[in-house]
């Protein structure tokens, strides 16, 4: 992905994002089809699992990848091959093969939309209004507001003085009396 990011002569700043999409290996296995022709193979997968992947694989030369490089193309068609054969070979074990199909018929369908998609839905670009001018701060002269007079000096009753907390004299805590023992009453131990 690309960012440009431009400040405009009245300030203003202008963001242009250019997305830009890596291919990867599972990438280059599922072609870009057609909606039309996606749907054909994901229909042909569902009843003979393999058969609609080959086809895909050969659709790359006529109807697929707009824009890939020959050698791009035939890489597609070697793994749809490929592909194909081992969803055709797994049919018969626990139906994988055919689950396989299908879902790579699935993936065809989900691919269709980067071949509908145009070089123009990339770009991005936001633009932003110049920020406000910074707040002047206002000076207040009382002279001025009073008409030319001098406005009074305001006046504030002092803080109110309390007096201090009465500190109480405590004895010290009573002593621990254990269970069965009255008050004032003190044991004794025997060593």
């Amino acid at each position: 992905m690309t960012t440009v990011v431009a400040t405009g002569g009245g300030g203003g700043t202008t963001v242009v994002v250019t997305k830009s999409e890596s291919h990867n290996a599972c990438r280059a296995a599922i072609p870009a089809m057609h909606i039309g022709m996606a749907v054909f193979c994901l229909i042909v997968n569902i009843f003979m699992p393999g058969i609609g992947t080959i086809f895909a694989g050969f659709s790359v030369f006529c109807c697929a990848n707009k824009g890939a490089s020959g050698g791009e193309m035939v890489a597609t068609l070697c793994i749809n091959f490929w592909v194909g054969l081992l969803q055709i070979g797994t049919v018969w074990f626990f139906f994988l093969g055919w689950i396989w199909s299908i879902m790579w018929g699935a993936a065809f369908l989900g691919m269709s939309a980067d071949y509908h998609k145009s070089e123009d839905d990339n770009i991005i670009v936001v633009n932003s209004a110049p920020p406000p001018p910074p707040a002047q701060p206002i000076i207040v002269n009382n002279t001025t507001m009073m008409g030319g007079q001098q406005a009074p000096p305001q006046q504030y009753p002092p803080p109110q003085q309390y007096p201090p907390p009465q500190q109480q004299q405590q004895g010290p805590p009573p002593a621990y009396q254990g269970q069965g023992q009255m008050p004032g009453e003190v044991q004794e131990h025997k060593m």
